[in-house]
């Protein structure tokens, strides 16, 4: 469990961690760990699905789909650190997000990214 020196900031999406020693549960803010995170609960988005992939490399890509057909894209390095994000807003409920690389042991393979949405073909 790791321990913070300040009381964390609540929002609508808390981590929740098990403390081995003294069996409690700690709540701990989700974007303390995926600042995109935070930024979905300010804008008030419902997400409908996420998708989280780690490449071989050690960094992480995150993939949420919006029920107002908002998809966010967040990408953190190996220490966790927020790299980038983008967002794009489309006509339609995002049903599930999928980010894959077509094989699996190349580090330089580059990331795809497939999107459903409820009412038709969109990505």
């Amino acid at each position: 469990v790791r321990t913070i020196s300040h009381e964390p900031k609540r929002e609508s999406n808390p981590t929740v961690l098990k403390s081995t020693q003294s069996e409690e549960f700690i709540e701990l803010t989700s974007s303390f760990f995926f600042p995109m995170l935070g930024k979905v609960s300010d804008h008030k988005i419902n997400i409908l699905f996420m998708h989280i992939f780690d490449q071989p490399t050690g960094e992480r890509v995150i993939c949420a789909g919006g029920q107002n057909g908002e998809i966010l894209l967040g990408f953190y390095d190996k220490d966790g650190k927020e790299i980038k994000t983008n967002a794009v807003k489309i006509f339609s409920p995002i049903t599930s997000t999928l980010i894959f690389q077509p094989r699996s042991h190349d580090q330089t393979d580059e990331l795809h990214l497939v999107v459903t949405c409820a009412i038709e073909q969109a990505i």
